[in-house]
C-alpha cells in the first residue's frame, strides 16, 4: 500500500520515523520507515493505549535501560550511573521483572 494512502495520523508516524532515520544516516530511510510504522500498526493497532510524553515518557526510557541492563548483581552500579537510589532501582527492576514474567506466562497459553 503506498503511504500517501494512509490515514494522516500513519503518515505522520511514517515521516516522524523516516525523518528520524534520516538524522541517525540510516540507509534505505523511505522502506524501513514504512516498515517500522507497518509493525506498529500490527502490534498497536485497534489498541486503546497510553504513551507518556515529556518527563514521563524520559523516567519509562530510563526505567527500561535500568531493566535491560539489570544483571542480578549491578544494582549499585547503576544506582551510582543514574543517580538514584539502591531501593529505587530495586523498585524499578521489580516492576520490570512483573511485567515481563507476567508477559512470558500470557504465551504460554
Amino acid at each position: 500500500m503506498a503511504v500517501r494512502r494512509w490515514p494522516a495520523n500513519l503518515q505522520s508516524l511514517c515521516e516522524l520515523l523516516r525523518s528520524a532515520l534520516q538524522n541517525r544516516g540510516v540507509g534505505e530511510m523511505d522502506v524501513l520507515a514504512e516498515h517500522l510504522a507497518t509493525l506498529n500498526g500490527n502490534y498497536l493497532g485497534c489498541r486503546n493505549m497510553y504513551i507518556p510524553s515529556g518527563e514521563r515518557l524520559k523516567v519509562a526510557q530510563r526505567d527500561i535501560r535500568i531493566w535491560r541492563e539489570f544483571k542480578g548483581n549491578n544494582m549499585e552500579q547503576l544506582s551510582r550511573q543514574y543517580g538514584l537510589s539502591e531501593r529505587l532501582v530495586s523498585q524499578i527492576v521489580a516492576e520490570h521483572r512483573t511485567v515481563f514474567v507476567a508477559r512470558k506466562q500470557r504465551r504460554l497459553f
